[in-house]
């Protein structure tokens, strides 16, 4: 398959890469193709690190679990001018901030990189990284998109905001 055909390419809680893919990958983004990775019970987070980095612009630190009734990792949710976001506002963004998260990856900054955090939690770990490579995109959620680490997938908001981003 050739990733030429598609404008966005998500990994979702994908552990590796088949052997040199990583190349492949890089020219897409670098081209002008988008990525979006979320993370899980499955990634290999050395993998990401050292594999990934002309793409990512952070390490993947610690693997980050919640004790019941921590609610540091809630998003910290307020109206965004973000293209991607702007359309939440009022009731969606109160719901948004009950979207409760188990586990996520703290991350490191790259040496030299340049990214934004479109999206934080309540504790101010990153949720959402955004970063340009060359013509591309990366984006990097740093919790799963499915029940195991979140029952975001189950609310009303979670197409949407899927949505939006492979739009955007």
């Amino acid at each position: 398959y050739n990733l030429f055909d598609y404008s966005v390419i998500i990994l979702c809680n994908v552990r590796n890469l088949p052997f040199g893919y990583e190349g492949e990958l890089e020219k897409f983004i670098m081209l002008g193709g988008s990525l979006l990775i979320t993370l899980g019970d499955q990634i290999d987070a050395k993998f990401y690190n050292e594999k990934l980095g002309n793409i990512l612009p952070v390490y993947l630190k610690a693997l980050h679990q919640n004790t019941n009734g921590d609610t540091s990792s809630l998003f910290f949710v307020e109206p965004s001018k973000h293209p991607a976001l702007k359309i939440f506002e009022g009731q969606t963004l109160e719901e948004m901030k009950s979207i409760r998260f188990s586990s996520l990856y703290t991350t490191e900054p790259r040496e030299d990189s340049d990214f934004t955090t479109p999206m934080i939690f309540e504790n101010k770990f990153p949720a959402l990284i955004e970063s340009t490579v060359g013509k591309g995109k990366v984006f990097l959620f740093v919790s799963s998109i499915d029940r195991d680490w979140n029952n975001f997938s189950i609310q009303p908001t979670f197409l949407p905001w899927v949505q939006r981003w492979v739009k955007y």
